[in-house]
């Protein structure tokens, strides 16, 4: 899988998380980033408006994980709270 498009971002290595997924605009809200560590608003990380499904840009835009039931708000909190913890490699 390579980046570059949206749903085909390959974490599965350090520089392939590093390179699709911090500091990277999003290609479905331009304006915003898909992780930002430190930042874990739905206006900062566009991964939490993803998760959440507030906040999303554009119509064809759809909730995490997409066709199946939204993860439930303790995992996406602590996803946040990752976040918001500067999105360490742990």
């Amino acid at each position: 899988m390579e980046g570059g498009r949206e749903g085909r971002h390959d974490l599965r290595t350090e520089a392939h998380r590093d390179a699709n997924l911090y500091q990277v605009l999003s290609g479905e809200c331009t304006t915003e980033y898909r992780v930002k560590p430190n930042d874990a608003t739905t206006g900062g990380s566009y991964l939490m408006a993803k998760l959440t499904g507030v906040g999303m840009c554009g119509a064809l835009s759809s909730q995490m994980p997409k066709g199946a039931t939204p993860l439930p708000q303790a995992e996406i909190d602590l996803i946040g709270a990752w976040i918001t913890q500067g999105a360490p490699n742990n």
